[in-house]
């Protein structure tokens, strides 16, 4: 499929999805164009979704799963862009017909509606993927994970209240992956972390002859809150916590302590499971060298073609060599699905 000719013809297809088999039960008949969905890999939850509809929508208590079809030529693609548990709190009815916006919330939506009872303690030794994928399954919805060997040192516990999402999350963190992503089928992905730096570009966008973005784009580059300083503590029960300090004094770093004049502390942060205090030092040391960064992003409007969330991106515009990761899009569910896409890169000092 050629995404990028003008010739192309989107339509798409809405259906009902049962939340046991996560299988298509009936086609919806009832939605309208005009709708949006909006991915986020910063969010928790990842993606969300409005569409229009006319009539009563009737789900009961299916999913709803929104697919586009695309065709050009004679080529067809389908692509499935979510499953997504809808609400429908308001309506109009006028004489000739009621209409009405479904709201529709990712999956992910299952394990922040569950929290942990009165405590949750995970046991020293216990695989952290593994516990983290035991609770995912609990609430119904499947997952596809990344192998891990990462098993804890020490028992976790979880206060009582803390959702499912969080306690996953925080074990998936421990264990070096991403936060838990959902696909458009309604797997929840498990995936290792990558270095934004070390992932090459699956999708160009550039200037010129058979150009599919707008001749506009949106650059941003803040650097005024680098840090210079991070402490990091450990607690551990019944001892004394281990507390561990890296500064940046380099001379010949622009926002050492040294060349800025002051200190810039980053927000203290914690861990409950490190091996010694040399093991903590040298997280804190890598944990401000991370931080020793400015985020620069570049916002563009293009016709669609299929990506995912951090995938890479390299665009060439108006001078300009931008090569990063996709952190947002905006799709319109509408003929040329016009798409704003948020490409992001860490900028190294």
């Amino acid at each position: 499929m050629n995404w990028h000719s003008s010739e192309r013809l989107d339509t798409f297809r809405y259906t009902a999805v049962d939340r046991q088999t996560l299988n298509d039960t009936v086609l919806l008949e009832d939605i309208q164009d005009g709708g949006s969905i909006s991915f986020n890999s910063l969010t928790a939850l990842k993606v969300s979704a409005s569409v229009p509809y006319l009539g009563q929508l009737e789900l009961k208590n299916d999913f709803l799963r929104i697919y586009s079809i695309s065709e050009l030529h004679g080529e067809s693609e389908t692509v499935v862009h979510g499953t997504f548990i809808a609400s429908t709190p308001d309506s109009v009815l006028t004489d000739a017909a009621v209409t009405g916006t479904a709201q529709l919330y990712s999956l992910l939506l299952l394990l922040q509606r569950r929290r942990v009872g009165t405590a949750l303690t995970v046991e020293a030794g216990t695989n952290a993927v593994s516990f983290a994928a035991s609770l995912v399954r609990s609430v119904g919805l499947p997952v596809v994970s990344d192998a891990s060997s990462a098993s804890l040192n020490l028992p976790k516990a979880y206060d009582g209240g803390l959702t499912y999402l969080e306690v996953v999350n925080d074990l998936l963190q421990f264990a070096g992956f991403k936060s838990l992503g959902i696909d458009g089928w309604g797997n929840s992905l498990m995936q290792t972390y990558r270095d934004p730096s070390e992932v090459t570009p699956s999708v160009t966008f550039r200037a010129g002859p058979g150009s599919t973005f707008a001749p506009q784009a949106s650059h941003t580059l803040d650097i005024f809150e680098v840090p210079n300083r991070l402490t990091l503590v450990c607690s551990r029960p019944d001892q004394v916590p281990l507390v561990a300090v890296a500064q940046n004094d380099d001379p010949e770093n622009r926002y050492s302590t040294i060349s800025r004049g002051e200190v810039i502390d980053a927000e203290p942060e914690e861990v409950d499971d490190i091996p010694s205090l040399k093991a903590l030092q040298e997280l804190a040391k890598a944990k401000l060298a991370a931080k020793t960064s400015a985020v620069e992003s570049l916002a563009i409007t293009h016709s669609y073609e299929p990506f995912s969330m951090d995938d890479g991106c390299l665009v060439e515009y108006a001078g300009l060599r931008f090569q990063g990761i996709i952190v947002s899009s905006d799709i319109s569910l509408s003929p040329g699905m016009l798409t704003g896409t948020k490409v992001r890169r860490f900028v190294r000092f």
